[in-house]
């Protein structure tokens, strides 16, 4: 098998749900472009004429569409490329599909899928980098998933053919150019919550892009990343609370880890759980700040939390030291190219 990015993870498993589900379509702006929505529909549209379609730019209109189509019976794909795209839509998405089946008794299902890119993009400053993670865990009757690789977007991906409900795939756009090798059309693996490596004395917790600085916090330190394990949430609403506090319990610290703003986001509501569920539990959390994102990469190289951090806040509760973790504007301000191998290393072993 060969190594996948998150790009082509994503586009193979579009290609596989049109090529197996004849009432599926996609739809977006620029959609049927040669290399559509950032190359994820590269190829698409002329293999599936009259099904990837571009429309007019209009957010309201196209996702109005989606969910009409999706109530009539078929199962649409919306794509928006940025998250302050898609909030264009929120009278569709919030008060529309997430609520259709609840007014009409439970019968009346609108399998709507739309694909929100969010986060951080070198250059994109204020505007265009934002999670909102917090307004989409609060919509009631919306699905509301993230992968962290490759294989988990593809499987995201991949649902939509056996969604009953409007679902929504957050897709952190920062994860574009990581790899991993996979089998397709595996779904077995794809849970809400998903316990990565086991560690002994403390768990970092994160979701989306947040999971690979974990992996890399992990083996930065060395001889002793034993001690530390990761998790990844990735449906964020609703939350599988149960099995998170499962996965917590039997650590005596829990760190959330969030590239997005922490007020009124993902780490208070899990933590609450946490904390209420495991009180002899320690917890804490590592997010970014409560403010609108740099545009100069310089200045977004030290807005976003990263490994150094998870190791230096490590240090402190354990009570040692590590080596400092250094990192260059680069690296810091362009995609990762991390390659989950990790990931593939600790199923052989569970096996």
């Amino acid at each position: 098998m060969e190594k996948i990015t998150f790009v082509e993870a994503i586009r193979n498993a579009l290609r596989e749900n049109l090529r197996d589900c004849s009432n599926t379509f996609i739809i977006g702006l620029g959609a049927d472009y040669p290399n559509g929505a950032d190359g994820t529909h590269q190829g698409l549209a002329a293999s599936y004429p009259g099904r990837v379609l571009d429309t007019p730019m209009s957010e309201s209109a196209l996702t109005g569409l989606a969910v009409g189509a999706a109530a009539a019976g078929l199962r649409p794909i919306v794509h928006h490329g940025r998250v302050e795209f898609a909030i264009i839509a929120a009278d569709q998405i919030f008060t529309q599909a997430a609520k259709w089946n609840f007014m009409f008794g439970g019968d009346y299902p609108c399998p709507l899928f739309v694909r929100v890119c969010i986060g951080r993009q070198w250059g994109n400053g204020p505007q265009h980098t934002q999670g909102l993670i917090g307004l989409f865990g609060n919509g009631t009757g919306l699905e509301v998933w993230v992968p962290f690789s490759p294989a988990t977007a593809y499987q995201t991906i991949r649902y939509q053919r056996e969604i009953s409900g409007p679902t929504i795939m957050l897709e952190p756009r920062w994860l574009y150019k990581t790899t991993e090798t996979y089998a397709e059309g595996e779904l077995s693996s794809f849970t809400p919550v998903k316990e990565l490596v086991a560690g002994s004395q403390v768990l970092l917790l994160s979701y989306g892009e947040g999971v690979q600085e974990c992996l890399r916090a992990r083996e930065a330190l060395g001889e002793t990343h034993d001690l530390v394990g990761v998790a990844a949430v990735q449906r964020i609403n609703p939350l599988d609370i149960a099995e998170i506090c499962r996965i917590c319990d039997g650590y005596g610290h829990i760190i959330f880890f969030d590239t997005h703003n922490g007020p009124f986001g993902l780490s208070s509501e899990v933590l609450y759980h946490v904390q209420r569920e495991l009180p002899r539990v320690k917890i804490d959390r590592i997010v970014a700040p409560h403010a609108p994102t740099p545009i100069s990469p310089v200045a977004a190289s030290t807005f976003y939390p990263n490994v150094a951090g998870i190791t230096k806040k490590i240090a402190t509760l354990l009570g040692t030291t590590f080596s400092d973790i250094p990192a260059s504007v680069r690296e810091l301000s362009l995609p990762p190219t991390f390659h989950f191998s990790m990931l593939e290393q600790d199923t052989q072993a569970a096996k």
